[in-house]
């Protein structure tokens, strides 16, 4: 991934008791006007470490909550569209 590949750079404010259906439709709103067709699960969570692109992988019954998010965003959290 290229920072020239980026087409689209942005934050949200996410509420402490999001979950991630919640935080997907915000994604996908944030999204809309630029890219209409978009749904809420068009796209991945990956983290960027030392230049290298990594799926997020969550354990069981885990998913992309305010609490997940935001721990991970202190090094920068991506969405990859699919």
């Amino acid at each position: 991934m290229k920072w020239d590949s980026v087409i689209a750079n942005g934050m949200l404010l996410l509420n402490e008791n999001d979950n991630e259906e919640a935080i997907r439709q915000s994604i996908k709103e944030s999204l809309k006007s630029k890219f209409p067709m978009i749904g809420p699960n068009d796209f991945q969570f990956v983290k960027v470490r030392q230049k290298k692109i990594s799926i997020l992988e969550l354990g069981p019954g885990t998913e992309y909550s305010f609490a997940v998010v935001k721990k991970n965003g202190r090094s920068r959290c991506i969405v990859h569209k699919n």
